[in-house]
């Protein structure tokens, strides 16, 4: 999961000294006043500290220092609602002295005093790229077409594109070098639709629930052969009972870890029932299932078993 904290809402360090036997605001050589606030680093996720001046000791009077400071703190907090401080500071390392590795921006906005993810406004994955006819860095996104209202697997979805951009830029790809054009028949064009469509159901899947479409379909092909879902693919009679013993058999230890991703439950496969087959389970039941019935239990492990053993 996402930490809940981004970053810190910036506050003023106020240097002080004794005077009189009280601790008092000082603006004297070498008392230095300044911003600070914590941001979350993406690489070793831990909240580290950041420190603002930008002239504010310049001022010669508690009174105009802290006025400054109050506009500086202000300032920062407006800064940090668009930028990230890491983006900022950090260089650019260059692999191939080409590109640099693709990150994930994700868009947050302020409501009520807290900052929570924009679940409406873009995100994508971004990189840079060397220009050589302009010896300038470049900069490209690819943009996230996954829609849902889940944002555990909006940011899985997100991770997987930057894994595969990444994998794109390892292997050569150059975003400046002109695409080859080439002409084919009808026959060729019609192989080349089959080829990409083989190519993206085997690596541009994305299911919150199955590793695959292989092991998605095991579901569809064992609700076909108990004859529980017709011809649009939508819940019939004993279908709710079908299903729990899908869940059961496919929950066995030689089963789970070649069908399902880890952590999922009951409510995820309900989930996809309800998108997939129209099954309309209330979310009075969520989580529950009609009985499962033992000659289904019986068949379904024989199913489950064949088509498993097909795709290993």
């Amino acid at each position: 999961m996402l930490p809940k904290i981004f970053w810190s809402k910036p506050k003023i360090f106020i240097a002080k000294k004794m005077f009189n036997n009280k601790l008092l605001p000082c603006v004297e050589k070498g008392y230095k006043w300044y911003v600070y606030y914590y941001y979350l680093n993406p690489y070793n996720n831990k909240l580290q500290k950041f420190k603002e001046t930008r002239g504010i000791n310049r001022f010669k009077t508690v009174e105009d220092r802290t006025r400054s400071s109050k506009n500086l703190r202000n300032a920062v907090e407006r800064f940090l609602l668009d930028y990230n401080p890491f983006e900022i500071k950090e260089k650019t390392i260059l692999f191939n002295n080409l590109w640099s590795k693709p990150k994930i921006f994700i868009p947050n906005r302020y409501v009520n005093g807290k900052l929570q993810i924009d679940e409406n406004e873009e995100w994508y994955v971004y990189y840079n790229f060397f220009n050589s006819n302009t010896n300038n860095l470049e900069f490209f996104k690819e943009k996230f077409i996954y829609q849902t209202e889940n944002v555990s697997e909006r940011i899985i979805a997100l991770d997987t594109l930057r894994s595969s951009v990444e994998q794109k830029l390892v292997d050569g790809y150059n975003p400046f070098e002109e695409k080859k054009v080439f002409t084919m028949n009808e026959e060729e064009y019609i192989e080349y639709l089959k080829f990409k469509l083989a190519e993206n159901s085997s690596k541009s899947y994305f299911s919150p629930l199955f590793k695959t479409t292989e092991t998605e379909n095991i579901l569809s092909k064992c609700l076909k052969e108990l004859n529980v879902i017709d011809k649009e693919n939508k819940a019939s009679k004993g279908f709710q009972s079908a299903c729990n013993s899908f869940w059961i058999v496919s929950n066995y230890i030689k089963y789970r870890n070649v069908i399902y991703k880890p952590n999922i439950s009951k409510k995820d496969f309900i989930n996809h029932l309800n998108e997939k087959y129209y099954a309309n389970i209330s979310k009075k039941s969520r989580g529950t299932l009609s009985v499962a019935k033992s000659e289904n239990n019986y068949l379904l492990e024989k199913l489950i078993k064949t088509y498993t053993h097909n795709i290993k």
